[in-house]
């Protein structure tokens, strides 16, 4: 059920509350999902451990894997502008916005969250739309991954951006996530945060424009405050850029991904999936603002101290994949 919750769609109590046609009329949804956790419960004498007899980890201490099954209703609306969107996040203090639901409506499923509301941007003119602008590019914060990999724009000006867009999940990812989502949930393996801080972009809201060195704070952190809504995102355009990411298998995160940048900012290069938040990789930099090859980036070592270990990659070979990615974006 966990890795396959990404396939699912939410089962509605009717079908009157999809393809709903309103601009800003409130339905309500009634989701069904499961979440399992672990309980502590007794040991029966032909549970107990011997040796050479095989019984469930979990079992061996007492515990038992037990799935709940919860039902919730949740107000769903369909605002128009940013203006609208804005004043509902505000009136329901426990509501959610809702900008593709790749990462929100899974977690509701296995009840890890439970929003009163969802307000749905996906109806909003102002938030889609990407265009070309004084030396940047200007992406909708409603633009689907498919989008952004897809726009002839970006990949005239910023080709490594449409290529990390081009490898976001699958392809029903790609058709439903989108920029505006992935930064504000910000996931510690998103790929987006790393275009974002390697190319020192900037995030615009509907209440102010945050440096892309000020949004991302921490696991699933950012810079937004209540009822702030991104609009769009505008992406200097540098002389040279490229993305690289070593990506679990599965759900094709980034185990480690690596962007780097040289333009009028200088040399910049981001790491996502090594630790709890995206980062800009300094000594990298360095080496990088002294000889843009790929051998200087990959002669760098990293400090393996802060980065993340896990079933999937260790910090030493976190560290390790760093500079090697690094190299591999320069040569890219």
């Amino acid at each position: 059920r966990l890795m396959a919750f990404g396939r699912q769609r939410p089962r509605y109590a009717s079908k009157s509350t999809q393809g709903v046609a309103s601009d800003s009329a409130c339905q309500s949804l009634s989701i069904k999902g499961s979440h399992r956790h672990m309980a502590q419960a007794p040991l029966e004498p032909s549970a107990i451990h011997r040796p050479n007899q095989r019984v469930p980890c979990g079992l061996a201490q007492g515990l038992i894997d037990e799935e709940e099954d919860f039902n919730m209703t949740i107000a769903y609306h369909r605002p128009s502008s940013v203006a609208d969107a804005s004043g509902l996040a505000a009136a329901h203090s426990d509501g959610r916005l809702l900008a593709g639901g790749q990462s929100l409506l899974p977690a509701i499923r296995l009840g890890l969250s439970d929003p009163s509301d969802l307000i749905d941007l996906g109806r909003i003119p102002d938030l889609k739309g990407i265009r070309e602008e004084a030396g940047s590019l200007r992406v909708g914060a409603m633009c689907t991954h498919a989008e952004v990999a897809a726009s002839a724009d970006v990949k005239r000006l910023i080709p490594a951006l449409a290529q990390l867009a081009g490898h976001i999940g699958d392809r029903a990812v790609r058709n439903r996530g989108t920029l505006g989502g992935s930064l504000a949930n910000n996931d510690p393996a998103a790929c987006y945060p790393a275009a974002v801080l390697g190319l020192g972009a900037t995030i615009h809201t509907n209440k102010r424009d945050i440096a892309g060195d000020d949004f991302f704070t921490g696991v699933y952190s950012t810079a937004l405050e209540e009822g702030e809504v991104i609009t769009s995102v505008s992406f200097p355009v540098p002389k040279a850029a490229g993305w690289q990411k070593f990506k679990q298998p599965a759900s094709r995160f980034s185990i480690v991904g690596v962007f780097v940048s040289q333009g009028s900012q200088g040399v910049r290069v981001a790491v996502t999936g090594a630790a709890a938040c995206v980062f800009r990789a300094s000594a990298i930099e360095a080496a990088l603002s002294a000889n843009w090859s790929s051998a200087a980036a990959k002669a760098v070592h990293v400090d393996a101290s802060e980065l993340n270990s896990d079933l999937h990659a260790s910090a030493a070979y976190r560290a390790h994949l760093i500079p090697v990615l690094a190299a591999r974006a320069v040569g890219a």
